[in-house]
């Protein structure tokens, strides 16, 4: 297995999907990479592991290859609000983090595109940082560094939070191969600093990392009972590949390692994609692509752009 486990995909369910392209566009600067109304339907239902399922979709980028936002907006079933109720400590994918290259300006663009915002500017130099949320109460951190020129915002981490580190470590690891990083080498997420204790590993995705911590102050809150994956927040990452045999291969080391499949791979020309779910029941999504499909799929800039 010769290509390395990269993160490919964040991907959030929203209550306006207009509110929020609008919202990511013009805040981060992200560019339109198309959308579909067609994940509905039985090979849907497969892939998500949601019966009914039917919903919009708009696909956004950066100024990277195999990358993407992805935002739903369900119509089947109603999503509950769930992103905006939660703390960062309750148990599922809880903030998402984008470096910036002017932090005020970040932070005057979330207040004025239907955002708002918790803390700072916060820090000196390349390691200040701000908290705010988007228009559905998802929990954004804001980290101001050097980018490249021209470049005003790239996606640039997720945290998670576990009911057991050492299952979580050890699932992403053996099962979805990413490569640990240091935990020292990222900015706090400054809302928490205060009365929080929590052990914490972070991981390298290459296009991003991810924090998956364990709270121990404050005790994290169970996912509801009747939580859903179409639920407004976070839903998940994806893995992606460009060899199909990397992809299977991968499939069958999370396999191994105790994750659960809502289906087999559903394939489409030039694509093969699955939902997983880890032994705590987080989804990852894995797929396959060729570059020839990325504007099919929402991984390059639509012409107009």
């Amino acid at each position: 297995m010769n290509e390395k486990a990269r993160v490919c995909q964040v991907a959030l369910s929203v209550e306006d999907l207009e509110k929020s392209t609008h919202f990511y566009k013009v805040v981060f600067s992200l560019k339109d990479a198309g959308g579909t109304d067609e994940f509905r339907g039985d090979a849907a239902e497969r892939v998500q592991g949601i019966p009914g399922v039917a919903s919009r979709v708009k696909w956004l980028v950066d100024d990277r290859e195999l990358f993407q936002l992805e935002l739903f907006q369900f119509e089947s079933p109603l999503p509950k609000q769930y992103g905006a109720n939660r703390d960062p400590s309750d148990i599922g994918y809880s903030r998402i983090a984008f470096d910036v290259a002017d932090l005020d300006a970040a932070i005057a663009r979330v207040k004025s595109n239907g955002g708002s915002t918790l803390a700072g500017p916060d820090g000196q130099g390349e390691q200040r940082s701000g908290m705010c949320k988007d228009p559905d109460g998802i929990l954004i951190q804001l980290i101001e560094t050097s980018l490249p020129d021209g470049l005003f915002a790239r996606l640039s981490g997720i945290a998670l939070s576990v009911p057991d580190l050492d299952i979580a470590v050890q699932d992403f690891e053996n099962g979805l191969g990413l490569r640990r990083k240091d935990v020292d080498s990222l900015p706090c997420c400054s809302i928490e600093e205060e009365g929080i204790e929590k052990r914490q590993c972070i991981f390298d995705g290459i296009t991003l990392w991810l924090e998956i911590s364990q709270y121990e102050q404050p005790a994290s809150r169970p996912w509801p009972e009747d939580y859903r994956l179409c639920d407004y927040g976070i839903l998940n990452i994806a893995l992606g590949y460009r060899d199909e045999q990397a992809l299977y291969n991968r499939i069958e080391a999370a396999k191994q390692a105790g994750f659960r499949l809502n289906s087999e791979p559903e394939t489409a020309p030039g694509l093969v994609v699955v939902y997983t779910n880890d032994r705590q029941n987080f989804s990852v999504e894995m797929l396959s692509i060729v570059p020839e499909m990325d504007g099919h799929f929402g991984f390059s800039i639509t012409p107009d752009e």
